[in-house]
């Protein structure tokens, strides 16, 4: 509250590591409440709030009283190469590529990438890996990236090897009748 009755403005911070660094949420904020989304911050066991009043002259602030905890998330995963659907020949060189990003900047290691498919089960570990012995199919491959705090997320794509190419048949030709004016 504010001794003069002056309309108050809230400036509302996050911080995920104790209080060492501070993200502002919401500034210039005139409401005396604040509904805060966590599923936007990042996870936290030692999570703080700060609030910042200020009536023009005066500011005054107020810390969390204790930690909060904020719910970590999985990464964010995704198959970069070969596309969703893509045939491949039988002993044809297939490169698997992905990449992950961590919502709450937790690491990630190159063996947190872990490829599979439903028909050959374990195909290695990675970012980026080369394949020259798919079996013959539709395969689901699928990417699990698990960061250093132990979550994990996951991309699948549908890859087809075949036995040899064949390209695809010709055009039909249409005929259309013959109009004279």
């Amino acid at each position: 509250s504010d001794p003069n009755g002056d309309q108050l403005y809230y400036t509302v911070l996050y911080s995920a590591d104790g209080g060492n660094t501070w993200k502002t949420l919401v500034a210039q904020w005139s409401e005396n409440n604040y509904t805060v989304d966590t599923a936007r911050l990042p996870g936290s066991a030692t999570g703080r709030f700060r609030v910042i009043a200020e009536d023009g002259v005066n500011t005054g602030q107020d810390d969390s009283d204790g930690d909060v905890s904020v719910p970590f998330r999985p990464p964010v995963v995704a198959i970069e190469w070969p596309m969703d659907g893509a045939t491949y020949v039988f002993s044809q060189t297939v490169i698997l590529s992905g990449d992950a990003s961590d919502p709450d900047k937790q690491p990630i290691s190159e063996s947190g990438f872990v490829w599979t498919s439903d028909l050959d089960g374990s195909l290695g570990t990675g970012r980026e890996i080369l394949l020259t012995s798919l079996s013959l199919g539709t395969h689901t491959i699928t990417l699990t990236v698990t960061d250093s705090g132990g979550l994990t997320g996951e991309d699948s794509i549908r890859l087809i090897v075949v036995e040899k190419w064949s390209p695809p048949p010709p055009p039909r030709k249409i005929y259309l009748p013959f109009v004279v004016r």
